[in-house]
């Protein structure tokens, strides 16, 4: 389910990533850069940098996996819309900050955005009320999670049997481990 927002207020996200197990996950030293665009395309509605202090990692606790707040002002959008949309936004890294050619993609934000009851945009009313659940991240409005880790196959492989060379093997996972069957 798409987080819904309203386009006549601020928009306070927490994105929650989730990490495998054991891994330390730390990209608060890195520049970081998101840009919201609506899904039929055209110009940013919204960025936020961690530059800026609009885009922030912020590292795992006892109680809360690390997430990325994002502070999405309504002062700095003048974008109103007429019904529901989802806009879409690239979380990217920036390892060196001075070539921001070159990029990492993170992860990616998605959202529906309302009309507000406020709205200029708003041509009629009829659209139900927009419920959220709890929310336990500093009261920001929690995305769906993003998923960090490496890629490929998980883990290193155990070794082939000695008679792999004239037999068929099928990698296994049997009781949480890796395993030549």
């Amino acid at each position: 389910m798409l987080s819904s927002v309203i386009d006549t207020a601020d928009w306070l996200l927490a994105v929650p990533i989730a990490t495998l197990p054991g891994q330390d996950l730390d990209l608060s030293d890195t520049l970081l850069t998101v840009a919201l665009t609506p899904t039929l395309g055209g110009a940013p509605i919204a960025t936020a940098s961690s530059e800026a202090g609009t885009l922030t990692f912020v590292p795992a606790t006892d109680d809360v996996p690390p997430y990325f707040a994002i502070d999405l002002r309504v002062a700095d959008r003048t974008w109103r819309i007429g019904r529901p949309t989802v806009v879409l936004g690239d979380i990217k890294r920036h390892p060196d900050p001075g070539n921001l050619a070159r990029t990492e993609w993170v992860g990616r934000v998605e959202l529906k955005v309302h009309p507000g009851s406020d709205s200029t945009g708003l041509a009629g009313g009829g659209y139900a009320p927009v419920l959220i659940p709890a929310q336990p991240y500093e009261n920001r409005l929690v995305t769906a999670p993003l998923m960090i880790g490496p890629q490929g196959a998980p883990g290193a492989l155990p070794a082939l049997p000695p008679d792999a060379s004239t037999k068929t093997y099928t990698l296994a996972a049997v009781n949480g481990a890796l395993t030549w069957v």
